[in-house]
């Protein structure tokens, strides 16, 4: 859990809680199309009520990784509880090539219960 990251000028950058959600494994697989007809498989690997962190589980020929500003629509869960994310949007945030990993910002927040129920498992 991560109350949000201290900036130079002591200002935070995150505006809501982050939650680590890694301990889930497989139950936060989901595939996300970056264009029409272009997919990719991911996982969820924290969540806050602004966004969420992901990585990358497979390279597929031919499909580059998320640009950053390049927005994002969710479309599979393997797990029934993350399935409110089905038709949400988001925008990518950073993307980080070493690790693949990349962070996806909402253009609403989401509301608390839906959090819960993605950390409470």
């Amino acid at each position: 859990m991560s109350q949000g990251v201290k900036l130079p000028d002591g200002t935070e950058r995150r505006r809501h809680e982050r939650f680590s959600l890694k301990v889930f494994g497989s139950h936060n697989s989901c595939t996300i199309a970056l264009d029409p007809g272009t997919f990719l498989d991911c996982s969820i690997l924290d969540v806050s009520r602004g966004g969420l962190r992901m990585s990358i589980n497979s390279e597929k020929k031919g499909i580059p990784a998320p640009d950053m500003g390049q927005e994002i629509e969710f479309r599979s869960f393997l797990s029934a509880r993350n399935r409110f994310l089905e038709g949400r949007t988001g925008t990518v945030a950073w993307y980080n090539p070493d690790r693949r990993e990349f962070g996806v910002r909402f253009e609403s927040a989401l509301p608390e219960d839906q959090v819960s129920v993605l950390v409470e498992g």
